[in-house]
């Protein structure tokens, strides 16, 4: 998260392609695109179980918003192969 907040200024340059790396490596252990789904309600159910009226209106919908863009950049593959040398088959 600290690298998300951080380069916010400078998203697509500096925080995508990280993202799209980790999305290819979740891929090549199996992560389906429906996964992301599963584990964002997940988190969003854990968020607000935890931390009650804290996390609601505004909040809830950022960290849902965050979460749809990290996810969506995670899904789409870089062109390019992941980090240890290996081709990801699109």
């Amino acid at each position: 998260m600290d690298l998300v907040v951080g380069g916010l200024s400078r998203f697509d340059e500096d925080v995508v392609p990280i993202v799209r790396d980790l999305g290819a490596r979740h891929s090549s252990y199996g992560v389906k695109p429906q996964h992301y789904q599963t584990l964002k309600l997940a988190l969003l159910g854990v968020l607000e179980e935890v931390l009650g009226d804290a996390f609601a209106g505004e909040t809830k919908q950022a960290w849902a918003a965050t979460y749809d863009l990290l996810a969506q950049a995670m899904i789409e593959l870089p062109s390019t192969p992941a980090a240890g040398g290996a081709d990801i088959a699109v």
